[in-house]
Parts: C-alpha cells; sequence; structure tokens
C-alpha cells in the first residue's frame, strides 16, 4: 500500500487477478465540542485551584533569581 496524496492507493503489477470488492467507507466529518462553552467550565474557580494545588502554585525563586 502506498500514500498518494490524501488518499491510500494500492500498486499491483499488470497480471494481477485481484478484484476490488470493497471500497474505504467515509465517515462524516466529526464536528469538535468546546468543553469550556459548558457553564461548568465558565462558572469553574481556577483561582481557589492555584491557591489549593501545590503543583499549579506560584513558583518561588531559589538562589540567584531571589537577590534582585
Amino acid at each position: 500500500m502506498a500514500k498518494v496524496s490524501n488518499s491510500s492507493s494500492l500498486t499491483l503489477s499488470q497480471d494481477s487477478t485481484c478484484e476490488v470488492i470493497a471500497e474505504k467507507s467515509s465517515h462524516p466529518p466529526h464536528k469538535p465540542t468546546n468543553i469550556f462553552a459548558t457553564k461548568e467550565w465558565q462558572e469553574y474557580d481556577y483561582y481557589k485551584d492555584l491557591v489549593e494545588d501545590e503543583e499549579l502554585a506560584e513558583v518561588k525563586p531559589v538562589g540567584k533569581e531571589g537577590l534582585c
């Protein structure tokens, strides 16, 4: 199987006796959903996460960075 532009093709010799029995089915395009458009995410308290979660908290300067 070889990739030719945006389609897949199978290269066969001229003396091949293969028959095409099925074609590639095309699925309808997937419409992406925006999870941040929901009311739950619009009212989410991001600042609370910054205060309570140590991994998301502000980084404290270490070494020479703290001297300036």
